[in-house]
């Protein structure tokens, strides 16, 4: 990133994660972390346990009984579906305030979540909950944009819907900085992988620099994200209008995953299948 925009975004006030979710996620971080010491933190915060046992219990993650204590879920889980449900929950958090827009964001950053992880366990990506974060959180810098200036960041949302020009270029003109720098930014601030980093940074670029004999060479992450945009993108997830004139089967996102037409439509139920009964799980 250019040093003035590293410096334009260096400058703007990012709501902290809260503390507990801090803890935990450093903790998940940690080999020597035990699920009984996880527990015991995870414990401590009644709102959090309750959501996170919702969460849990959900049909998405597909387990055939009723999970009903945190060790239970730290067990079958596995530390980081559980770290993924802390982020969740502390996204939703850091809002300085809850209105259409940002319910729309978090609705998108839900639905994006889904679709990642669906994509990746299509074309076995060996890390599919990798994957769901990079989904949740690769429109992150949205949400940072819209909370210290939520004025400014409507003028953003105005611009594309009137001028159908796209949120990177809107930003650009109106905050010197785009999203996914600004989301960049705070995930490489919050100590996060380097992969989770380049997919936010990348995930609406064009994919040349993804040539294996390219030393920019960034891996499949950020292809997974962007294909899972676009299939929000067209289906109205966390968007006022769909889009069905969007051939995604024709996207450099498609082409690179060899993800053919049909596999798209299939996936692209499932998605809105899944985002459907899951919301209300994960709800605002």
């Amino acid at each position: 990133m250019p040093a003035l925009e590293d410096a334009l975004i260096s400058g703007y006030e990012i709501t902290p994660m809260p503390h507990v979710a801090q803890q935990i996620i450093k903790m998940i971080s940690d080999p020597d972390t035990t699920a009984a010491k996880l527990q015991d933190v995870i414990s401590a915060d009644q709102a959090l346990s309750t959501k996170i046992l919702k969460m849990a219990n959900s049909p998405f993650y597909g387990i055939p009984r009723a999970i009903r204590t945190l060790s239970s879920a730290i067990m079958i889980l596995g530390y980081k579906t559980i770290r993924n449900l802390v982020f969740a929950d502390a996204m939703k958090s850091m809002n300085k305030r809850f209105g259409l827009t940002e319910i729309m964001m978090w609705e998108h950053s839900l639905g994006a979540s889904i679709a990642s992880l669906l994509i990746a366990k299509e074309i076995r990506f060996p890390d599919p909950e990798e994957a769901f974060l990079a989904g949740l959180l690769h429109d992150i810098g949205k949400q940072i944009m819209n909370n210290y200036d939520s004025q400014k960041y409507m003028q953003v949302m105005e611009r594309t819907y009137n001028e159908d020009v796209t949120y990177y270029f809107a930003e650009k003109e109106i905050f010197g900085f785009s999203h996914p720098e600004a989301g960049a930014h705070v995930v490489k601030k919050w100590k996060l992988s380097e992969e989770l980093e380049k997919a936010i940074r990348y995930h609406h670029d064009g994919f040349q620099v993804l040539i294996k004999d390219n030393p920019f060479y960034l891996g499949k992450l950020p292809i997974i994200v962007n294909l899972a945009d676009l299939i929000c993108i067209k289906s109205g997830i966390g968007r006022k209008n769909k889009y069905p004139e969007l051939n995604i089967s024709e996207s450099e996102a498609a082409a690179l995953l060899r993800i053919t037409e049909g596999t798209i439509s299939g996936l692209t139920d499932k998605i809105q299948k899944n985002f459907e009964s899951e919301k209300d799980n994960f709800n605002y």
